[in-house]
């Protein structure tokens, strides 16, 4: 067994230490954006800078019609892969919204946090997509959101089996991705996975295997898929 495990070895863990290397200097690469993107005040994009420092910006119509089914007047709504500040909006017309945010840079945009002055409304705080169990209880949340961030993950199909298991049933959890971003950006540091759809499926792709999520996670919740500019969106409705 010993030369098989060296043969092994010596195969995989160059690659592997390549792979790793890459996602820490990407890791870094996000934190070099964020760090430009304070310092010029959102960079090419002011809007959204001054949008995610507004407490009264409303919650986009895309996320109330995922909640305005629900009869209670207190929602509570997770962003995961938040960043330094959720993109989501803090009031909606009838109901309170009780926002958490999360990503696994929390700590380190705590110190951009710092660094520039900034109270955020919603601070981020760390979790791992993967291990969203370990930080919420299971159906803690009415929805959950999460944006260009699962396909940066390690396991991005364990990331979505967490968000199901934390988000509440017949809630809706929305994912937005722009679609093939491995293939799009030469499987380099995070890119390592393409989200797409197929047959109104959602499809993870990743390490020359293609798993269908709408199958795989079908007796959990019911999966709506769209594909706009590059971009998919996957609606998620907990059974």
């Amino acid at each position: 067994m010993l030369p098989l495990i060296k043969t092994y070895l010596k195969r995989h863990v160059p690659a592997l230490i390549k792979r790793h290397k890459g996602r820490a200097e990407q890791l870094e690469d996000e934190l070099y954006f964020w760090d430009r993107w304070f310092k010029k005040r959102g960079l090419q994009w002011p809007e959204d800078y001054r949008n995610r420092l507004n407490p009264n910006l409303p919650l986009a119509e895309e996320y109330r019609e995922l909640i305005n089914h629900l009869p209670q007047d207190e929602v509570r709504i997770l962003d995961v892969g938040a960043g330094p500040l959720t993109v989501l909006g803090k009031k909606h017309p009838s109901k309170r919204l009780l926002l958490a945010a999360v990503d696994v840079l929390a700590e380190r945009y705590d110190e951009l946090l710092d660094r520039y002055g900034i109270q955020p409304i919603v601070r981020t705080e760390y979790a791992d997509a993967e291990k969203l169990a370990e930080r919420f209880p299971q159906n803690s949340f009415d929805l959950v959101n999460a944006r260009n961030c699962l396909d940066h993950t390690a396991d991005p199909i364990e990331a979505v089996r967490q968000i199901l298991f934390i988000t509440k049933k017949d809630c809706f959890a929305l994912l937005h991705h722009a679609e093939n971003e491995g293939e799009t950006q030469g499987y380099s540091g995070l890119h390592q996975w393409n989200f797409t759809a197929r047959d109104g499926n959602f499809i993870i792709e990743g390490a020359g295997v293609a798993t269908n999520i709408s199958t795989l996670f079908g007796r959990l919740a019911d999966f709506q898929c769209s594909i706009k500019n590059g971009w998919i969106r996957v609606y998620i409705r907990k059974k």
